[in-house]
């Protein structure tokens, strides 16, 4: 018994001396990783919790998960150090905690446990981590009159082929997608689409025959956050009759006749954060009209889009040229060639007229060096001309 106390006040003596351990960067992490999901907020196995200061340490301070200053008192020590199968050993599943890992923990305790505020502030972060944000939008659920009118307008518009759902179980918000109807919607269907009105926060009405006489109906769409008029022929007359539309976010006026004149009167909507005005008759000077009155407010034009194209234009035009023969007589023989017979030469593809010069060229071609640069300043001279033609 003297030989194991000796052995205690050694070990207390050597850990006393090793540099003092910072719990929110040194012991939070591993409790957090091999603990806290079986011993936390959610989870107390064997009614021992992790995850807060008022959980670890004991009433009685001679028992307890974690007493300061005694490791061999320590419940926490004694779970982490029991071997594999034990019931009780922590962590229960998985691999056991590294042997630097369990030195740490027993330094911290013997070093007095120090567990500051910061130290339940790291795990709450962490639990918000894992927490799915609601997404309600801040809209209230109607009054049951009012829901009744919604479940109506919804159930009208499912009948005209519209997809109409709530962005998630758990929130009254709608997101209410016509493009799927067609033609077939137009502006009689926003009367029902302007009954949603407490709750749509997404409309899509790309592809529809709306005009601008219907997009009076969703002037008073206050939860209205992202709105379609893509490949429609809404105006700016439309865009103009819209309003404030105070939560608006995201406009797409792709393929519509919205101009520069309903780009301007987007900008009085004071959430619009993004205009997508791709092939819509949005002009350059429109958008920097725009963009020095609202410097919040994105205008896309699809420059990009219209560069790509050119450049994948360029390239497939390229590609054909370079597989276009440069010769009309075989090289070697002098006969009509035949495209199946070829080799490319650094991006110029010359042609035989058989399979026995192609591969008389292959065995020497130097003997044809001079007839191959010939028909590369040809071909050279051509493309030039056709650029001068441009």
């Amino acid at each position: 018994m003297h030989t194991l106390s000796c052995a205690f006040a050694l070990c207390a003596t050597l850990l006393a001396q090793e540099p003092k351990v910072d719990f929110v960067r040194e012991v939070a992490p591993i409790l957090q990783a091999h603990c806290v999901s079986c011993h936390g907020a959610d989870k107390q196995k064997g009614d021992l919790r992790l995850d807060a200061r008022v959980h670890a340490f004991p009433v009685d301070e001679e028992e307890g998960s974690v007493v300061a200053g005694d490791v061999a008192a320590s419940e926490l020590v004694r779970r982490i150090e029991l071997p594999d199968g034990d019931e009780e050993r922590m962590p229960n599943e998985g691999p056991r905690l590294s042997p630097e890992s369990v030195a740490v923990i027993k330094r911290w305790i013997q070093g007095g446990a120090e567990w500051p505020e910061s130290g339940d502030a790291f795990f709450e972060a962490e639990r918000q981590k894992l927490v799915i944000p609601k997404i309600d939008f801040g809209i209230e659920s109607p009054a049951t009159d009012a829901q009744q009118k919604i479940d109506d307008a919804v159930a009208l518009l499912r009948k005209k082929g519209v997809l109409c759902e709530r962005v998630a179980v758990d929130s009254a918000a709608l997101d209410c997608n016509a493009s799927l109807a067609g033609a077939q919607f137009g502006d009689a269907e926003m009367e029902a689409v302007a009954q949603l009105a407490p709750t749509l926060v997404w409309l899509n009405l790309g592809r529809t025959n709306v005009t601008d006489a219907g997009l009076v109906r969703i002037a008073a769409l206050p939860q209205l956050r992202r709105l379609s008029v893509a490949n429609t022929s809404v105006s700016d007359v439309g865009i103009a009759s819209l309003g404030v539309l105070p939560k608006l976010e995201v406009l797409n006026v792709y393929g519509s006749k919205v101009g520069d004149a309903g780009l301007l009167a987007s900008c009085a909507m004071p959430q619009l954060r993004k205009v997508y005005a791709f092939a819509s008759a949005v002009t350059e000077s429109g958008a920097i009209a725009v963009a020095s009155k609202r410097s919040d407010l994105v205008v896309d034009r699809g420059e990009y889009a219209t560069q790509r194209v050119a450049a994948a234009e360029r390239e497939v035009a390229e590609r054909k040229r370079r597989e276009e023969p440069a010769n009309e007589q075989c090289i070697v023989s002098g006969d009509k060639p035949s495209k199946e017979h070829f080799v490319d030469v650094d991006g110029l593809r010359v042609v035989f007229c058989c399979g026995k010069c192609k591969k008389k060229y292959e065995d020497d071609p130097a003997a044809f060096a001079a007839k191959v640069e010939e028909l590369r300043k040809k071909r050279q001279e051509s493309v030039g001309e056709q650029k001068q033609g441009q």
